[in-house]
């Protein structure tokens, strides 16, 4: 199948917890090419289904926004009973200087911190 565009790939190694610790990361691409991919901090506003409206991402004095199009929220289940939601979302991106683009957003969360 030919296919044109772009994408995006990562890799790790050795036991993930899942269940411990949230986190977020965010991987975009502006229409006119720069990628962008780092760690992001949530804000405290969440929707009613407990998921971000929006993210600020990038450096403090011209953050990019980063306005999510469609969440895809998975469960996650440990043996012993724990339980986390890692949810992804379709992103769209916009910079200070008016440049836009499209994304992954990824939130870990565990249903301690959700509590």
């Amino acid at each position: 199948i030919e296919f044109d565009g772009w994408g995006r790939r990562e890799h790790g190694w050795g036991t993930v917890d899942w269940w411990t610790s949230g986190w977020c990361r965010f991987a975009g691409r502006l229409a006119d090419g720069p990628v962008t991919t780092e760690r992001c901090a949530p804000g405290s506003a969440l929707d009613t289904a407990g998921l971000p409206a929006t993210f600020e991402v990038g450096p403090g004095d011209a953050p990019s926004v980063v306005e999510p199009v469609g969440w895809a929220p998975v469960l996650l289940e440990a043996a012993d009973g724990r339980r986390a939601r890692l949810a992804r979302a379709l992103v769209r991106i916009t910079t200070p200087d008016g440049h836009a683009g499209a994304g992954w957003l990824e939130f870990n969360q565990p249903e301690e911190a959700r509590s």
